[in-house]
């Protein structure tokens, strides 16, 4: 299953099929375990199959609808696989997933819409990048983003010694008709300082350097990520200045036992590019905490003045408490008043559809409000 990217984002926003179902399948199986994580997400299934009884579906339309659903539950390698929340949007003619490390309240949502606030809140903090793990005998590359660090399948020289082997050989020859046993031989043959190993691994360590480098530039072709580099220091230095690489991290990271494990890997190597690529949502909140108490600022909060300035199409930002209570009803463009009703659109869905539209920028938050253009 390919994982939701952000072109898609549009083909929900505008898919018309009904019923559309949401899961939200949260906390993930790596925090409650396989057996638990099936169970729960089992039991938003059925709930979703409650909820279509109002669309008066078919038989045959049902179980259609419900097919990948419940062949999800017993793929036991989609749950290794996706170890953390999961999203999930299934209608007739469309079923997508996508994988997040954020927490939320578990829920099955069934609406003539897709609900999208836990899909793209936090989306424009996403980032795209490489990890070079080189340590004792080992050479990975590894796929970032926000919520996942993923090995890369690329083939990478593992050690100097791949490398090497001949040049060993060479030198074995070369030392062995160099020795007092051939002097007498009248050939040109001499000792060297005690500094000719040290020299001989150092080129050795650069030859493969280089190869390393070659095989990283193929599998990084057409990717603009920075790369990031985990190592000893010296080693990853003198990386560096052999790499055809430009777009480097300029933070190395020290290898350490604890990056076997990959979470950990992953939580400290996303800390080295939000430093050097900024961060957005702390920006923003920095500007909202400046301005919320003043008279002329550009914050805003409360569902119906929300609504009314996204009407207007002011927003530049909104903060989303993806957790909080739904409230159905609608909107009336021209009074910019809400009405409550439980047959409604859910309005919070509604603000963060408004929000995309005007190319707003959406990110999670304790409480919903805006930061607007003007």
């Amino acid at each position: 299953m390919i994982p939701i990217r952000k072109a898609e984002v549009e083909d929900l926003l505008k898919h018309e099929h009904r019923p559309c179902i949401t899961l939200v399948v949260s906390p993930g199986v790596k925090e409650v375990g396989l057996t638990t994580g099936v169970a729960a997400y089992r039991a938003l299934v059925r709930d979703a199959l409650k909820q279509c009884e109002r669309y008066r579906l078919g038989q045959i339309e049902e179980e259609a609808l419900f097919e990948p659903l419940n062949a999800l539950e017993k793929d036991t390698l989609f749950w290794q696989e996706h170890q953390h929340s999961v999203l999930i949007y299934r209608s007739e003619d469309l079923f997508k997933v996508e994988h997040r490390i954020a927490q939320w309240e578990s829920r099955a949502i069934v609406d003539d819409v897709f609900h999208l606030r836990h899909l793209v809140a936090d989306r424009d903090l996403d980032v795209d990048y490489h990890v070079l793990v080189v340590a004792k005998n080992k050479a990975e590359l590894y796929h970032g983003s926000l919520d996942a660090l993923v090995l890369d399948d690329a083939k990478l020289v593992q050690s100097k010694k791949e490398i090497t082997e001949a040049s060993d050989n060479m030198r074995q020859q070369f030392h062995s008709a160099a020795s007092p046993a051939h002097r007498g031989s009248g050939s040109n043959a001499f000792y060297t300082g005690a500094g000719e190993d040290n020299d001989e691994a150092r080129q050795d360590q650069i030859r493969y350097l280089k190869a390393l480098d070659e095989e990283v530039v193929a599998a990084l072709a057409g990717s603009r990520g920075p790369l990031v580099l985990v190592g000893v220091e010296e080693t990853m230095a003198r990386y560096r200045k052999f790499s055809d690489i430009q777009n480097m991290s300029q933070e190395t990271l020290r290898y350490q036992e604890e990056y076997k494990d990959i979470a950990k890997l992953h939580r400290d190597t996303l800390e080295v590019i939000k430093k050097e690529v900024g961060d957005p949502k702390a920006e923003l909140v920095a500007k909202i905490d400046e301005e919320i108490d003043h008279p002329n600022g550009k914050v805003v909060a409360g569902l119906e003045s929300l609504l009314a300035v996204a009407e207007e199409g002011r927003i530049h930002s909104v903060m989303i408490a993806v957790d909080q209570q739904s409230i159905r009803g609608y909107f009336d463009p021209v009074l910019l008043k809400v009405v409550e009703d439980d047959q409604g659109e859910d309005l919070v869905e509604r603000l963060v559809r408004k929000a995309l539209d005007q190319g707003a920028s959406i990110y999670s938050a304790q409480e919903t409000l805006a930061y607007l253009r003007y």
